[in-house]
């Protein structure tokens, strides 16, 4: 008799290990830029990429702020008014600033609300 063959493992993707999704806006410990490899103050952050790996869940946060910026915009900053912001669940306009990027493991240390049920997520991008 042939031995049964067994299935084969189904291979991990990456990309739902994580609490958070590419579009979520989180609370979390975004780096200064003067200490980048420790957390940093709570701070609203956006989602850019969530993966994960056997031994690592990590996360590609890019940088908002609801300071107005004056003068005209570089590549890669994008100013929500506040009609659009509140609807994608922020309280009043911000800029999102894709010059200024960290990558952060998915710990408690880097996403302090990752212990509760909302995991921390105030919004989500379209």
């Amino acid at each position: 008799m042939r031995a049964a063959r067994r299935a084969a493992r189904p291979r991990q993707t990456g990309v739902t290990d994580t609490p958070y999704r590419s579009g979520d806006f989180v609370w979390s410990n975004f780096p200064e830029q003067e200490n980048p490899v420790r957390p940093g103050p709570r701070h609203i952050g956006y989602v850019a990429l969530s993966t994960s790996g056997d031994h690592v869940n990590a996360i590609f946060l890019a940088y908002t702020t609801s300071q107005p910026w004056a003068g005209a915009k570089p590549f890669g900053m994008y100013h929500f008014d506040r009609a659009t912001a509140a609807g994608i669940g922020q309280s009043r306009s911000f800029t999102l600033d894709l010059r200024r990027m960290a990558l952060v493991p998915a710990t408690a240390e880097w996403f302090p609300d990752l212990p509760s049920a909302d995991r921390g997520i105030v919004g989500r991008a379209p």
